[in-house]
């Protein structure tokens, strides 16, 4: 077998290492392995090449007796082109594993820091979630505490309104006698001076000559209605706890209470329509308020 044969095929193999330093472009974190594999390769490779580069020179050393001097440096500066050759592939290869070695490196610093800004972001919106929730929680409580307050200081208003002695007014309004006057109608009444929702009452006014007694209850059989003694009706809607559109502006009307106890009270009706609202309220001021002749019209 001839020495350029066989340095031939050692240098044949450059193209199996450039085929190893092109895979640069496809490998990514996840090749890891198949690096370290590509690497075991190449190991056995160069110890084959080492192997089959001794026993040539022990082959050249056999049969040196048998060729001349300048024969023999020819084929040895040859040898030594080859393994220069040979030498700078496998300082390429080494440093195109170095180069894609560096690259997973900082591509692995970049996943860990997109995967850490991502985690952040989530804790983030998940403490904002929880947060939102929180206030909606609080409000929520916040509505129904004021929700049942005011259902309780209604239960007390109409408790209140009820705590009068049904034989005592009858006696009072018996005593009237023909000075007594009478409104009775349906009418929506807001409580709270309005805040809370209106609901259909029948709803009685007397004047008795000395005072106007105002009536009310779900239904006009009621054999104990609600009872407040009324001081004073007005038409003035910033007195109402409410946004009035302009047609209830038309028909609502204010009447300032005092109940058995001498609590005052303010009390929002609204009438079906302008008129009837005109109705109750020059009838009740007038009596009310006698020094007005029309406090409608006024």
């Amino acid at each position: 077998v001839s020495t350029q044969s066989t340095w031939e095929a050692v240098v044949s193999t450059q193209s199996t290492w450039e085929a190893v330093v092109s895979t640069q472009s496809t490998w990514g974190p996840s090749d890891a392995d198949r690096i370290a594999a590509r690497e075991a390769e190449w190991e056995a490779e160069k110890a084959r090449m080492l192997a089959e580069h001794d026993q040539e020179k022990r082959r050249l050393a056999q049969s040196m007796e048998d060729q001349s001097t300048e024969e023999v440096k020819e084929k040895l500066k040859k040898m030594k082109e080859e393994m220069a050759a040979q030498k700078d592939l496998l300082i390429e290869a080494a440093t195109s594993v170095q180069t894609l070695e560096e690259a997973m490196d900082k591509q692995e610093q970049v996943f860990k820091h997109e995967l850490e800004k991502k985690k952040a972001e989530f804790m983030s919106r998940i403490t904002e979630k929880e947060d939102a929730t929180e206030t909606r929680v609080q409000k929520v409580r916040a509505e129904s505490y004021a929700e049942g307050l005011e259902r309780a200081q209604e239960e007390m208003s109409m408790t209140q309104a009820r705590d009068y002695d049904p034989t005592a007014v009858m006696q009072s309004l018996q005593a009237a006698g023909p000075n007594i006057k009478v409104l009775e109608g349906n009418l929506m009444k807001f409580g709270k001076a309005g805040k809370t929702d209106g609901k259909e009452k029948f709803v009685r006014f007397v004047w008795t000559g000395a005072e106007g007694l105002l009536f009310w209850s779900d239904s006009k059989n009621d054999p104990k209605p609600n009872l407040l003694k009324v001081t004073d009706v007005s038409k003035d809607h910033q007195l109402v706890q409410r946004k009035l559109t302009e047609k209830e502006k038309d028909g609502f009307f204010v009447c300032d209470c005092t109940d058995n106890g001498g609590k005052d009270k303010r009390i929002v009706f609204l009438a079906r329509s302008a008129k009837a609202c005109a109705y109750w309220f020059d009838a009740m001021k007038d009596v009310v308020d006698p020094t007005l002749d029309k406090a409608w019209e006024g």
